[in-house]
């Protein structure tokens, strides 16, 4: 056992608060009486008005819980895994997301801070009183309320009020081996006291008596002004309230006493960041909840057991959407011991603990997005045949008006929630769907964490067309960014050669050669780090070096290695790669002032991705021509090429409860044409050269899939990008004379405007199925940089040369840097 540590939601109706689902109006069921048969052995007594709100008898219609189905069980706390398991939250504490920074209300019985479930678990406590039969309940001294140390101690005298206990630690319970569903979450419990006597006058709260639910509602008001402080010094995202009274069949703000200030405050509370999570009911209703369940702002919950079958004592009604395992919870009881209970009662704790673990994975979202995520990623649970005999004939209940509910599942919710929220935040900041990418989750739940938004709708297996829609507005053809991007890097060092050359060569004091701004894009929507790697190699020709200017005819081999280091940014995967290559051309002279070329490139690159999440292999060949013009101090210089990229990756997909590695192939074709204009003055000994460019880069990819044990079965069946390009530049430099060798070094501020083609477009499947089908457009926006660059060569002699530099490319979200080394043979 490993511990912690190591399709569109329906829509809410026109003006009703988002997290009811739908309101059915005046639909109500009839009250129910369970036989004498059904009841537990152990029923519990009327005692306490408290004990029965919360623990489940005749007196009160609609409660939440049962009384406990099996006997105490000291030495078995492990019970408790099975339901935290039915619910995904192990694959969550294994990402590190176990409630931590989180505090749940808990308004129940009280609970035993001593117990070892609850060692260290309760940071604050209050009483409540309950008043009702001209009554109220005492939390010492005579006062109604109360606060500190104490003041929510069960009542050890009644064995029904372990359920407060019970509940905390399914919430938050932690012993070492065993653990509740937010194991580091922490509570805060609040004991609602009923009037002493009680029963002995228990008809001022017979069953559905409004008695019952307006003494219920005021005193859970009062609570919640306690809520809301606790919120002034904690995180407090839940609060659990395993208790009702009455039966509803819709939205009940008006119609039981009380409710219109309960829901109120609840809606207060809902705007703070806090979800009010209510149980049902055990009463067998098919129509009808009890309060506070049903009122505006809270979010009921319903139980299934362990075969994922409804519970057939669970309220149900339009307004229940969620379920969670309400039958033979093992959790924590009085006097160190654990116990099995059954219950909505049960179930509400797991729904409570699942939204802590929402919370702390995804801090900034808010109840109404996390109550979402629970309910579109919820696996579908309906009546079975039996259920609805013993409810419909059984019972008496009419037939329900809603059979298909969601049993949460929180590792599939946190998915989704993450998704969705970096999406928006990523859309907020850039406006471009294209630019959804890991960093951006590894934000919101540690810096080990890394995909792409594709990555987390596949682990949810969406593949419907309302789930596609979702995915495709995030969608970034990213996959295998870093790699395709080390790669264009190389084609980037093919353009700083041969602008070299062509400054080498010229007559009469070569003219400076600005940054060639090389394809940029080869598998990715987002700005490149080739462009940080592009670039004329100004230093050749701000002066000619001796021997080096080249005759009628000549020829240059170039072999280089290459390093690029990328930051990690809101919009871009932070990486790290390291290359090289080799480039050969040869030219000649075709008129006064004219050179043309040709050249050829092979180069290979190796990337890992920050955190160790993805390495990839990537190979590159370029055919390309190119030419210049000279006249006195001024040049002109052009060039086209072709090339033809091939990579393999490996992968790693890290979300929570999911870490696997897919295996990626990629071909792709690049297109690229350049034409810059400069000049080159002298200015006290040192070269200063401005120059202007423009260039076009294109790209086509074709066949991207993933393959392997690990496969998400994605595939890209054509990537179509294209961008313009335009810079002005200015470089500074000098030649040394070192006694033979002769050293220059220079400098370079430049200035890029980047800019999109209408044509960003790709297509492929989502989920290897024809419904998956799409076309997206990329949508990427324009981009400005300053782009230094600082470099130097050293002439050997006439014909050898080794060269250095170093170039960035910053701007808004953009931090790139790379550094090439290599050694130059021209003839």
């Amino acid at each position: 056992m490993r511990g912690p540590g190591g399709s569109a939601a329906p829509a809410p109706r026109e003006c009703e608060y988002a997290l009811i689902m739908t309101n059915v109006g005046s639909i109500r069921g009839r009250r129910s009486r369970r036989p004498a048969s059904r009841l537990p052995a152990s029923r519990l007594p009327a005692s306490r008005l408290t004990a029965a709100l919360v623990a489940g008898t005749a007196l009160v219609g609609g409660l939440a819980a049962l009384v406990p189905a099996g006997p105490a069980r000291a030495d078995q706390p492990g019970g408790i895994m099975n339901s935290v398991d039915m619910i995904g939250a192990r694959a969550l504490w294994e990402r590190g997301i176990t409630g931590q920074g989180t505090v749940v209300v808990v308004i129940d019985s009280g609970v035993e801070t001593s117990h070892p479930f609850l060692d260290g678990k309760v940071i604050d406590e209050a009483c409540v009183g309950i008043s009702v039969g001209g009554r109220t309940g005492d939390c010492g001294g005579g006062a109604d309320f109360a606060t500190g140390e104490g003041t929510a101690a069960p009542d050890y005298t009644d064995e029904d009020a372990n359920h407060g206990t019970h509940v905390a630690g399914t919430i938050a319970g932690n012993n070492g081996e065993a653990y509740g569903v937010a194991p580091d979450a922490k509570i805060a419990a609040i004991l609602v006291k009923s009037p002493d006597g009680f029963d002995e006058d228990e008809d001022n709260c017979g069953e559905g008596d409004p008695n019952c639910a307006s003494a219920l509602n005021d005193s859970l008001t009062r609570a919640y002004s306690h809520v809301m402080e606790l919120a002034q010094q904690y995180r407090v995202v839940a609060v659990n309230m395993s208790l009702g009274a009455g039966e509803y069949s819709g939205i009940c703000d008006e119609q039981t006493p009380g409710g219109a200030a309960l829901s109120e405050a609840f809606q207060a509370a809902q705007a703070s960041g806090i979800a009010n999570v209510v149980a049902s009911g055990n009463e067998y209703h098919t129509t009808t909840v009890s309060t506070p369940a049903c009122l505006t702002g809270a979010i009921p919950v319903g139980a299934v057991d362990s075969d994922e079958i409804i519970a057939v004592f669970s309220n149900q009604s339009e307004l229940v959407e969620l379920m969670a395992p309400g039958v033979g919870i093992v959790s924590s009881v009085f006097n160190g011991e654990y116990g099995e209970m059954d219950g909505t009662s049960m179930a509400t704790p797991h729904v409570a603990g699942a939204i802590a673990l929402l919370a702390s994975a995804s801090p900034g979202a808010s109840v109404n997005e996390i109550y979402q995520a629970l309910a579109l990623t919820g696996k579908e649970v309906t009546y079975d045949e039996a259920t609805l005999i013993e409810r419909v004939d059984g019972e008496g209940q009419p037939l329900p008006e809603k059979l298909v509910f969601r049993l949460i599942q929180v590792d599939k919710a946190a998915f989704l929630l993450i998704a969705s929220r970096a999406d928006a935040m990523t859309l907020a900041a850039t406006s471009d769907r294209g630019r959804v990418m890991g960093t951006t989750f590894r934000n919101l739940v540690g810096e080990d964490f890394a995909t792409d938004p594709l990555t987390v709708y596949r682990a949810l297996d969406v593949v419907g067309r309302s789930g596609m829609d979702g995915a495709l507005s995030q969608l970034s053809p990213d996959r295998n960014t870093a790699t395709a991007e080390a790669t264009l890097a190389l084609l980037g060092e093919i353009g700083r050669t041969v602008s070299a050359r062509l400054g080498a060569v010229r007559q009469g004091g070569a003219g400076v050669t600005a940054a060639m701004d090389a394809p940029r894009q080869f598998a990715a929507a987002a700005t490149v780090m080739a462009d940080v790697t592009s670039g004329s190699s100004s230093l050749a020709s701000l002066a000619r070096l001796p021997g080096m200017e080249g005759g009628e005819t000549g020829g240059w081999v170039r072999g280089f290695g290459q390093w690029l280091d990328r930051d990690a940014t809101a919009e871009r995967y932070g990486y790290r790669a390291s290359g090289g290559g080799v480039i050969a051309g040869i030219d000649t002279i075709v008129g006064e002032g004219w050179r043309v070329g040709g050249f050829t490139a092979y180069g290979r690159s190796s990337t890992k991705t920050d955190g160790g999440l993805g390495e990839g292999t990537a190979d590159l060949a370029t055919l390309g021509v190119y030419g210049g013009y000279t006249k006195d101090r001024y040049h002109l210089d052009g060039s086209l090429s072709v090339g033809y990229g091939w990579s393999e990756t490996d992968r790693v997909i890290a979300l929570p409860g999911l870490l696997r590695t897919a295996k990626g192939e990629t071909e792709g074709l690049t297109v690229q044409s350049r034409i810059a204009l400069g000049a080159t003055y002298d200015v006290s000994g040192w070269s200063v050269g401005p120059e202007a460019w423009v260039g076009y880069t294109g790209l086509q990819q074709k066949g991207y899939t993933e393959t392997g044990a690990g496969s998400l079965n994605a595939r890209v069946d054509e990537l179509w990008l294209g961008e313009v390009g335009t810079g002005l530049g200015v470089t500074v430099g000098r030649g040394f004379d070192l006694g033979g060798p002769v050293l220059m070094p220079a400098v370079t501020l430049g200035m890029g405007y980047r800019s999109p083609t209408g044509d960003d477009s790709m297509t492929g499947v989502l989920g290897g199925t024809a419904a998956g089908a799409y076309n997206l457009d990329l949508a990427r926006e324009n981009e400005l940089t300053f782009d230094p660059v600082v470099e130097a060569v050293l002439a050997v002699d006439g014909s050898t040369s080794a060269y250095a530099s170093w170039r960035g490319r910053f701007g808004d979200g953009v931090a790139d840097q790379a550094g090439t080394v290599g050694v130059r043979i021209t003839w």
